[in-house]
């Protein structure tokens, strides 16, 4: 009798032993589990840092002409993109459209929500309105930026340069009349006291 009963006290000590095993490593993996969400989540909220200097891969501009669709072919391109504030960027770039005279665009992005928004200012007010009719998508060192307007589309591919002066030479001029145009009528109207160095001479 007293051999039975040591018997059955060893295989409870063993069985609860066991049990507290699991438990702990149940509690541990579960620990883990929670940590890689936390960690995907913080990953999927994160901005994108697209600041940098960019030069054309290949791009289009498409518009109506009466009942015709057109595509020309964007023959040259450079972009500047610079960080703001945490979710705010601020950029200028030119292009040239074959058969078109240089055009010169700047203003803002805005990431919220998981996506860029175009920023542009209500002047003469400096309040800011957020437009979604772009789609900027950064992937590793490029960019892809397409804007719709009421009748034509731009759809322009740049990759990552150290200096703009990489770029295309005819167009630097051009660039550094729209970095003045940015500067003045975006940057210092909603970012006065904060001047961050362009790379441009």
């Amino acid at each position: 009798m007293l051999y039975k009963q040591i018997f059955f006290f060893i295989t409870m000590l063993l069985v609860i032993s066991g049990c507290t095993k699991n438990n702990a490593s149940l509690q541990k993996e579960t620990k883990i589990d929670i940590q890689e969400v936390q960690k995907t989540i913080e990953k999927s909220h994160a901005v994108p840092d697209i600041s940098g200097n960019y030069a054309l891969v290949k791009g289009s501009y498409i518009y109506n002409n009466g009942s015709l669709a057109l595509q020309n072919k964007i023959e040259s391109s450079t972009m500047v993109i610079e960080k703001l504030d945490q979710n705010n960027f601020g950029y200028y770039y030119v292009t040239q459209v074959e058969g078109l005279n240089i055009e010169g665009y700047f203003g803002g992005f805005t990431y919220k929500d998981g996506q860029f928004f175009q920023k542009v200012i209500d002047y003469p007010s400096t309040n800011t309105l957020l437009y979604d009719n772009i789609t900027l998508v950064p992937k590793n060192h490029a960019l892809k930026l397409t804007v719709k307007t009421i009748n034509a589309k731009r759809v322009i591919q740049w990759n990552k340069i150290d200096d703009v002066n990489e770029s295309d030479p005819t167009i630097l001029s051009a660039l550094e009349e729209e970095k003045k145009a940015y500067l003045e009528l975006f940057k210092e109207k909603l970012f006065p006291r904060e001047h961050i160095s362009m790379n441009i001479d």
